[in-house]
C-alpha cells in the first residue's frame, strides 16, 4: 500500500511540473500577444483575423490528433487561447499595468 501511495505521489509530482510549463508557456504567448497587439494598434490592423486563426487552429488539432488528443479538447483549448489573445490585442496596455489580467 505504501508502494502504490509512492508511486501516486510520484505521478502527481510529474503533472504538477507539466502544469507549471503550460502556466509558463501561456505567459509566455500572453505577453507576445499585447505585443502584437500593440503593432496592429501602430499600424492600424484587424485584431481578428479569422483566416489566420482558422488556420491555426487546423495546424493544432492536426499536431494534437498526432499525439493522439481528441480534437474536441484542442478545440475548446484554442478557442479559449484565442479569445484572450484578441481581448489581450484590443487592450495591450492593461496586460503592462495589471499582472492579474
Amino acid at each position: 500500500m505504501k508502494n502504490e501511495h509512492s508511486e501516486l505521489s510520484k505521478l502527481r509530482q510529474e503533472i504538477d511540473k507539466i502544469d507549471e510549463k503550460i502556466i509558463e508557456n501561456i505567459a509566455k504567448r500572453r505577453q507576445i500577444s499585447a505585443k502584437i497587439g500593440k503593432y496592429k494598434q501602430l499600424n492600424k490592423l484587424p485584431i481578428t483575423q479569422k483566416k489566420r486563426e482558422k488556420e491555426v487552429l487546423r495546424q493544432r488539432i492536426k499536431e494534437a490528433e498526432k499525439k493522439n488528443i481528441k480534437k474536441k479538447l484542442t478545440k475548446r483549448l484554442f478557442q479559449l487561447i484565442f479569445r484572450d489573445s484578441r481581448k489581450l490585442q484590443k487592450h495591450p496596455s492593461s496586460f503592462d499595468k495589471n499582472p492579474k489580467n
